[in-house]
């Protein structure tokens, strides 16, 4: 079993407060967690502590909130791996790593001491590769910005305040410190010792000494690592988990019809995509995704056909309307449904297929110089949600889809590499499978048989005659998509979608 990476240890105490999986953690989450760790945690303390902790005054702990609280340095307790609360205090925890600085034990650290040991660090980050980080700056430089005082020995409390600096901006849990306090110190002692039984010439091997200091040194560099992260990686490990309940709520927000008019309009006057027909009421078209009871004439159904084929063709351009995922404002946006949304316009000419690309500002779309921060948004995005979201953008007009809409949009799923052509080749068979016998069960079919055509034939002509909403189609990918795999691993299961996507509907 791989070990836990510091990002995973933080989400996994996150989600452990966070008992409805909300992606925030309420008070009576708070409470509950603070009282199952400790028995003494009063409802008053539960409050101090909510109003302390809740920084931005909304009423809830946020993710970003609840990592700045569990590595605040001058926090008087931490959250163990085991889940209990203990108390906590940098000053006793980072005692070894003085007192390995501290080589003579007087209870202060001298010049020498300090280059000597600071040194030792930055060559062991040095001959592993590392980045420096902290420890960048010249040993000299180093002892001027911890020697406050300028007396050129560093006391246990300039020692303190300069660790205090360096551990502020880590992303690691103070539970952690502890531990890696006592291993970075541990190895430092180990590189001493070897160091002077080198110079001494006492109990030296040539080759088991190397070994071990080889060793030790890649301690050094690796537990460095973890306590000193760099500003890149703390911010990675600020960034907040995207819940499925956070990303289905944003699909349920998004942009209005009138906005998606507005943007095949811009799309018309920037590129001559043709606009939809906007005199059609979309009830005009809705239908029962059930068959009628009643036969439906030919002359009817083609009527029908013909009017969805070109409101197809208005709207189809409008591929897929996706949330952009700035994990550290994402649940604000969300709440404040100030998400920003990014737009795939296709137009098809005979040169083939173009794309285009617009972002949501206001009530307005802008168009995007190319399409890589829409793809990175697209790589960001769970499987069944992208899916869910490129039927939606189908059926904005309408809020269904025709079989012909349906099939486009599944096709464009393949070619995006979001679904295998057999997840694509399972829906259109399970499908005719369903219409074909509700026309069983209605005695549907004998006017085809009458006419000489055949039942799969038949079946063709009432899927044309159909629509269909998002929702049905993602309960019945639901199911295929969690038979087998596909091209694209999903963060979100399929029976989310499903249930999200009909409770949408």
């Amino acid at each position: 079993m791989s070990k836990e990476t510091d990002k995973e240890c933080l989400l996994r105490v996150f989600q452990q407060f966070d008992s409805d999986n909300s992606g925030t953690i309420d008070r009576s989450e708070l409470s509950v967690a603070m009282k199952t760790m400790t028995v003494d945690f009063t409802d008053e303390q539960v409050d101090k502590l909510m109003i302390q902790v809740d920084t931005n005054g909304d009423g809830v702990l946020d993710y970003v909130e609840f990592v700045d609280w569990i590595t605040d340095r001058s926090s008087a307790f931490s959250i163990a791996n085991d889940g209990w609360l203990s108390n906590f205090d940098l000053a006793a925890e980072i005692k070894p790593m003085f007192d390995c600085f501290d080589k003579n034990g007087d209870g202060s650290i001298s010049k020498e001491e300090f280059l000597e040991c600071y040194s030792t660090v930055t060559n062991c980050l040095k001959m592993m590769g590392s980045s420096n980080g902290p420890f960048e700056s010249p040993p000299l430089d180093a002892l001027k910005t911890v020697d406050v005082d300028g007396d050129e020995t560093v006391s246990f409390a300039e020692f303190l305040k300069w660790q205090k600096q360096l551990l502020q901006h880590s992303g690691i849990a103070n539970a952690q410190i502890p531990i890696l306090f006592a291993e970075l110190s541990q190895a430092l002692d180990m590189i001493f010792s070897i160091d002077r039984m080198h110079h001494q010439k006492i109990g030296h091997d040539g080759a088991e000494a190397t070994d071990a200091l080889r060793n030790e040194i890649r301690r050094v560099s690796t537990i460095y690592s973890r306590l000193y992260h760099s500003s890149e990686e703390l911010a990675d490990m600020r960034n907040p988990p995207l819940t499925n309940e956070k990303l289905w709520k944003s699909l349920r927000s998004r942009p209005s019809v009138e906005s998606m008019k507005r943007l095949v309009r811009q799309c018309c006057k920037d590129h001559g995509i043709l606009l939809p027909m906007m005199e059609l009421e979309s009830s005009s078209l809705r239908r029962s995704q059930t068959l009628p009871k009643s036969r439906v004439s030919n002359s009817l159904q083609r009527r029908r056909q013909t009017l969805k084929r070109k409101l197809t063709l208005a709207i189809g351009e409008v591929t897929l309307c996706i949330p952009e995922l700035q994990q550290d404002r994402f649940a604000f946006e969300l709440k404040q449904g100030q998400l920003c949304w990014l737009a795939e316009v296709m137009k098809s000419g005979e040169g083939g297929q173009q794309a285009f690309y617009y972002e949501l500002e206001g009530d307005n779309w802008v168009p995007l110089k190319d399409c890589r921060r829409f793809d990175h948004t697209l790589q960001t995005l769970p499987q069944a949600f992208t899916l869910a979201a490129l039927l939606n953008a189908y059926a904005y007009m309408t809020d269904t889809l025709s079989w012909s809409a349906v099939q486009q949009a599944l096709t464009l799923a393949y070619r995006k590499n979001l679904i295998s052509a057999d997840v694509v080749h399972s829906f259109e068979t399970q499908m005719r499978k369903q219409v074909q016998g509700d026309m069983l069960d209605l005695d549907l079919h004998h006017d085809a048989l009458e006419a000489g055509r055949t039942l799969a034939e038949a079946v063709s002509e009432h899927l044309d005659s159909m629509t269909f909403s998002p929702a049905k189609c993602m309960e019945v990918l639901s199911g295929i998509l969690a038979d087998g795999p596909t091209r694209k691993s999903s963060v979100c299961s399929a029976d989310d979608a499903s249930t999200t996507a009909t409770d949408e509907a």
